[in-house]
Parts: C-alpha cells; sequence; structure tokens
C-alpha cells in the first residue's frame, strides 16, 4: 500500500525533507493577489512553485502520450471537421 501514488504523497508532506524547501504561505499570498489584481481571466488550476509545475507538466506529458496511443482509433469517428467546430472553446 505504501506504493499508492496517494501514501507517497503523504510520505513526502510529513518528511521534513519534503517540507524542507516548500514555499512561505506569503509568497503564496502575494502570487495569488497579484493573479487576481491582474483582472483576467483566473484559472481552475494555478501551479504555485516548481514542484507544482512539474507536477502538472508531467501529469500532461503522461496524458498525451497515453492518448498517442489510441489516436488512429479516436479520429476513426466521425468527420474530421468536427475539430473545426469545437475552435470557440480554445479562446480565452
Amino acid at each position: 500500500m505504501e506504493h499508492y501514488p496517494a501514501n507517497q504523497l503523504l510520505d513526502y508532506i510529513k518528511s521534513e525533507q519534503g517540507r524542507a524547501l516548500w514555499a512561505e504561505p506569503m509568497a503564496l499570498a502575494k502570487a495569488i493577489f497579484e493573479l487576481v489584481s491582474r483582472g483576467q481571466l483566473i484559472p481552475i488550476r494555478l501551479p504555485l512553485g516548481p514542484d507544482a509545475w512539474g507536477m502538472i507538466v508531467k501529469d500532461v506529458e503522461s496524458t498525451q502520450k497515453e492518448l498517442e496511443g489510441f489516436k488512429d482509433i479516436t479520429l476513426s469517428i466521425g468527420d474530421a471537421k468536427q475539430l473545426e467546430t469545437i475552435g470557440f472553446l480554445a479562446k480565452s
């Protein structure tokens, strides 16, 4: 059970070594305040710190690699022009 991702994360959180490089709460608050002050779109996910950025990027890359494994099946369904019809979703 100790190899489950949730347990690995809990072990990291509990370890002194894991917490040694954590950002200070005031730095997090300052970053959030700066983001909100821009008056722009506030993201659903906001990775704060190199570790958070790295974890999200790694997850996105892993998901993309997984998707590539069945891209042929996915794109064989429907008309390729359907992709053009969802362009409005990417606008921000």
